[in-house]
């Protein structure tokens, strides 16, 4: 859901699929819902994370969470709830490894540097002529 300034947030609907499956942190000083919905923010709308609307919560915040959490285990069954739901867009936005693939690369550098390609299959097919 977007609403008029072009900043997403999630539906009710939306956060009561994926509210379950949010870690429970003992220092809580970020809405999670606020901090997912910048993610996707982010993830979608294809902006740095330096250029995160505020609205979100504290930029640097927002990525280290996104950081921290891309790989463990409640965030893939959130995303795989989330597209069973009917929410390919989101879940597709909130899944690391596509979003590492469509970050442009700085420098050479990709962004995500933790993340590494698949491998791919040899090339066996070549002909010589």
């Amino acid at each position: 859901m977007v609403d008029q300034e072009g900043l997403f947030w999630l539906s009710d609907a939306q956060w009561a699929v994926i509210a379950p499956y949010m870690p429970n942190s003992v220092a809580e000083h970020l809405d999670d819902r606020h901090t997912v919905s910048g993610i996707v923010h982010v993830s979608l709308t294809g902006c740095r994370w330096p250029d995160c609307p505020a609205v979100y919560g504290p930029r640097g915040s927002v990525y280290r969470r996104f950081s921290r959490w891309r790989h463990r285990p409640f965030w893939s069954a959130m995303l795989k709830k989330l597209s069973d739901a009917g929410w390919t867009d989101e879940a597709r936005a909130l899944d690391p490894v596509a979003m590492a693939r469509s970050r442009p690369r700085r420098r050479g550098l990709r962004i995500d540097r933790k993340w590494r390609p698949p491998e791919r299959p040899s090339d066996d097919r070549r002909t010589t002529d």
